[in-house]
């Protein structure tokens, strides 16, 4: 019998197999960016960072937000005042600090006689070819965060939980997601019809989304920002002259007592002369 000889039912030895090296594919699947040479959405240039300045927070809603955290301050001390008086301490007069200061806003528009603010042309109003930023999902999140916090301070909020912040700047970025889809529509049609009844896409969509166009946001502004600031300040000068009330009551009733204290004493020299 020779080697090669086959039996029925015998069952073949297979050769052994070669197994392919895929470790450099592994540690290339492990990169979360190997798949972005083939986005068809993105052009076949490479996406360089770069360093991006974001412009600093309004004055005035920074102001509201020392404000409200003025008046927190004072309601505080105004309770820890009140208790001392019940003990007949005398409130210290230097632990009230000051009504923070308006800030100096340097207007950016001179005013005339007939209130015309003069046009300020740049590169993107003149059609112009401008650098557009990339930023990433994670500078995003990180904007619209700051973003949120800052319009909650306003309000007059200090704290909150971590997952309602997350939801605002899930809500704050459908909202721009929402808000550049109809600018596109906006732009597609006027470069389609020659027009929409609008002097701007701008304008459109700020009335199609209700907030009412160019004027609705100053109106906003002027009645959400400056005017709140006039109450806040308001309520902050009632807090500090109602803890000068509470200095001053107390000295009063301290003069009345050592009043008091004195015409007793008169009276009781009085009656011991006679005795």
């Amino acid at each position: 019998m020779t080697m090669n000889t086959r039996h029925w039912g015998e069952i073949p030895s297979n050769a052994p197999e070669i197994l392919p090296d895929i470790s450099e594919d592994i540690e290339k699947s492990m990169d979360k960016f190997c798949l972005s040479e083939f986005d068809s959405n993105d052009e076949m240039k490479p996406v360089l960072d770069q360093p991006i300045a974001i412009p600093p927070q309004d004055p005035l809603v920074m102001y509201a937000i020392s404000l409200h955290k003025y008046m927190n301050h004072m309601t505080e001390i105004i309770r820890l005042a009140e208790l001392a008086m019940e003990m007949n301490v005398r409130p210290s007069e230097d632990a009230a600090p000051p009504i923070p200061p308006l800030p100096d806003i340097a207007l950016k528009h001179k005013r005339n006689c007939l209130n015309f603010i003069p046009k300020e042309d740049t590169d993107f109003t003149l059609g112009k070819e401008i650098e557009i930023p990339v930023l990433s999902e994670e500078i995003v999140k990180k904007i619209l965060r700051k973003c949120v916090c800052t319009l909650l301070g306003h309000i007059g909020y200090e704290s909150t939980h971590e997952s309602l912040l997350l939801l605002l700047v899930d809500v704050l970025k459908e909202f721009f997601k929402k808000l550049c889809s109809k600018l596109e529509i906006a732009l597609y049609d006027e470069k389609v019809h020659e027009g929409s009844g609008f002097p701007n896409a701008i304008e459109r969509v700020l009335v199609e989304i209700g907030m009412g166009g160019v004027k609705g946001i100053h109106d906003y502004y002027q009645s959400r920002v400056i005017k709140y600031i006039n109450v806040l300040y308001g309520r902050s000068k009632e807090l500090s002259d109602h803890y000068n009330n509470l200095l001053a009551s107390k000295v009063h009733r301290q003069l009345v007592i050592l009043t008091k204290y004195q015409v007793r004493r008169r009276k009781l020299k009085k009656i011991q002369k006679y005795i």
